[in-house]
């Protein structure tokens, strides 16, 4: 009996060695939950812990440096003209297009910019360094980001047109893996989240989390990489056009490529609008009001315009992008009144929504359908 006594303890003394560390986390299909199990150390083993761990990484280095270079790249060379290089409105000026939208729509990059400083300051605080939205979710996707955005401004402010065209698709390839990288890897609400089981880490980054909130993380850690994938976006077919004036395309040729790059833009917009998960209504918005700054753009025509397009085509490219802009508009307010109404109802019902199947799964009944 006391044998028994003895192993019974040493059994239970075991079992309390062992903690989860992990997040609970959501399966994507039935919001299962999994966790992770480590050792628990002594008091010296978890302090060097903490001060690996909280200490910055690769990816907090490179995205200041290449943050920095991105800057001064683009606001040194594209902005002031610096070294007697033609800035970016200028060379707009010169391939404008069907396209070419107005001037103060050029100010989002101004937005782009101050967002992503934001980011790059925080990422450096000690409670946000080591998060899984900085070093899982966008880790080395927007130091991609930057070196392609520098190989494209430089391209294009020298003229190397073709150049330009193929890294501004790099640019753009780059955030969509940003961004998808964010949604699948750090969802929203689990990017503050740590992994490390110290305690100092996870109480620092907790309350990090809880004056943040859900709303501050998408400010700081996403906010910056969709706005600018709806930009790029935008910028993308606004330098296929670009290319087409460049090659000397005629005009047939030149409304053909905008009336097919209007349809792209419009089913992108829809495609993101209904995704199946979480509609992202930021790029969607971002589209809209580029499109809108297209429309008010060639209604009034400059001379170029109107010499090189009769007036009725003018006239029909306008009222497309109105069109497109109005459609897009009306879809995210369809769109958000549908989330909301399956959001209600699913509160009606008991369920919880699933931020990843973007609807309400009733995981009571999940659980009776596996006991």
């Amino acid at each position: 009996m006391e044998r028994e006594s003895k192993e019974k303890r040493n059994e239970d003394k075991i079992a309390d060695t062992t903690v989860v560390d992990a997040p609970l986390m959501k399966d994507k299909r039935l919001g299962a939950h999994r966790g992770r199990k480590s050792k628990k150390y002594d008091d010296d083993t978890l302090s060097l812990m903490s001060a690996q761990q909280s200490s910055c990484t690769k990816y907090n280095y490179f995205n200041v440096i290449f943050y920095v270079l991105n800057t001064s790249v683009v606001f040194g060379l594209g902005v002031f003209g610096l070294f007697d290089v033609p800035t970016l409105a200028e060379l707009n000026e010169k391939y404008r297009n069907l396209l070419t939208p107005f001037s103060f729509i050029f100010t989002t990059w101004i937005v782009i910019y101050i967002a992503q400083g934001i980011f790059v300051l925080f990422q450096l605080g000690p409670a946000y360094r080591n998060l899984p939205i900085i070093q899982e979710g966008i880790k080395y996707w927007y130091i991609l980001v930057c070196i392609s955005q520098i190989v494209w401004t430089v391209s294009f402010l020298f003229e190397f047109i073709t150049l330009s065209l193929i890294f501004i698709f790099v640019i753009l390839a780059s955030l969509i893996g940003c961004t998808r990288s964010l949604s699948y890897n750090t969802p929203p609400g689990q990017g503050l989240i740590p992994y490390q089981s110290n305690a100092s880490i996870r109480s620092s980054a907790s309350s990090a989390y809880t004056v943040m909130g859900r709303a501050g993380e998408y400010i700081i850690f996403r906010f910056p990489f969709y706005l600018h994938a709806g930009w790029i976006i935008v910028v993308s077919l606004l330098n296929v056009n670009i290319y087409l004036v460049y090659r000397n395309i005629d005009a047939q040729g030149q409304l053909w490529g905008a009336i097919m790059s209007l349809s792209m833009l419009l089913g992108v917009a829809v495609g993101i609008i209904f995704h199946r998960t979480a509609p992202d209504y930021l790029v969607a918005c971002v589209l809209a009001y580029s499109t809108g700054g297209i429309a008010f753009e060639i209604s009034n025509p400059t001379d170029y315009i109107m010499t090189t397009f009769e007036q009725h085509t003018i006239e029909n490219v306008w009222m497309i992008c109105v069109g497109i802009t109005f459609l897009i508009v009306v879809l995210i307010i369809l769109r958000f009144i549908i989330a909301n109404i399956q959001r209600l109802r699913g509160r009606g019902r008991g369920d919880e929504y699933d931020e990843e199947e973007g609807s309400y799964i009733n995981f009571e009944g999940l659980k009776r359908g596996f006991a």
